[in-house]
């Protein structure tokens, strides 16, 4: 990171696809960054970028390897998630840069294992953590200390997304609803509560559904992840002894706090930017001001990794069956 009186930060953004655009309009409206290159396959997303841009890593660490283009401070991987491990280890072995990598790093904790055995990846690698700082997340975490409600007793969270209807080649960029969704989730919960383990997990064949049951250290929690939806909705509704809740709704950024059943705080958002812009606007004012933030370092990472592996030696959750036919309208 170069220090504060040397000009913006400079970054190199990886992919320039749904996410890959988020990163760059954010990162345009800042004075304190600057994207000064761009890699894509696609030959219209590189004419578009309006900087600099290469069809793949090999040509920038080429041209970095002659002199012909300087290093950025930073590397921003807003790729794939199986390509995400790969092109990490390769930035940390052929630049000097950072890495901001979009989550999840990998689900695999014994990857990161290794990842972590070299000795400069923790100083180095940053995960996106986006959704744990939404606008109404961290709200809800404001409003839970100030009133010392402590953590919740119990949790459900439901994050639905309508990726059914992609084509194939562009639903794979997403792995699976837990691969996918569980990696917010889990980093939104992060912040109310300490311990999360998995007891039980069930997802449909084709990982369009998948329903996890959670432990924590006061008290249990569900998190759904759903593709089959006409649109996007996520919510998530935590809930103390004594009829106090918090109601979360990320897709409008907005909350709800009751207290013996009565609502005391509302929360809204001022509308002035979509909900994806809002996270990663928040994201880099917390990288920027703090990038050893737990909610952003690579310990974070492996601990979510250890979760959705859990996942998969986890038993199922008994009362679900994947074999109920989805009705179609029309």
């Amino acid at each position: 990171m170069p220090a504060a009186d040397t000009g913006p930060l400079t970054v190199g953004l990886l992919g320039l696809g749904v996410i890959g655009q988020v990163h760059l309009r954010t990162l345009a409206a800042r004075a304190d960054a600057t994207v000064v290159l761009a890699v894509d396959p696609s030959p219209t997303a590189r004419e578009t970028a309006g900087i600099p841009a290469y069809d793949g890593l090999d040509a920038v660490l080429g041209d970095l390897r002659s002199g012909l283009v300087e290093e950025p401070d930073l590397f921003v991987l807003a790729t794939p998630t199986s390509t995400h491990l790969d092109q990490v280890e390769r930035l940390l072995a052929h630049t000097d840069a950072d890495v901001l990598s979009e989550k999840p790093l990998t689900e695999d904790p014994l990857a990161l294992d290794a990842l972590e055995s070299r000795g400069d990846a923790a100083a180095r690698v940053r995960v996106v953590n986006h959704f744990a700082f939404s606008p109404e997340v961290g709200w809800g975490v404001g409003l839970v200390a100030a009133r010392g409600w402590g953590e919740p007793a119990a949790v459900v969270s439901t994050f639905n997304d309508p990726y059914v209807t992609m084509p194939p080649t562009r639903r794979a960029s997403y792995v699976s609803t837990w691969v996918d969704s569980g990696p917010n989730q889990l980093g939104m919960l992060a912040r109310f509560v300490t311990g999360c383990e998995v007891r039980a997990h069930s997802a449909a064949p084709d990982g369009s559904r998948s329903v996890t049951e959670v432990g924590f250290a006061t008290g249990a929690g569900v998190l759904s992840a759903n593709w089959h939806t006409g649109d996007s909705s996520k919510q998530t509704s935590l809930r103390w002894d004594g009829g106090r809740e918090v109601l979360l709704d990320h897709t409008a950024m907005t909350g709800l706090a009751l207290d013996g059943g009565t609502p005391v705080e509302h929360f809204g958002h001022d509308g002035t930017v979509d909900r994806k812009t809002a996270h990663y606007r928040a994201m880099y004012d917390t990288y920027l001001r703090d990038r050893d933030h737990p909610l952003l370092s690579l310990a974070h990472a492996r601990s979510t990794a250890a979760l959705l592996w859990q996942a998969a030696g986890a038993p199922r959750v008994a009362s679900l069956d994947w074999r109920q036919p989805l009705t179609r309208l029309g």
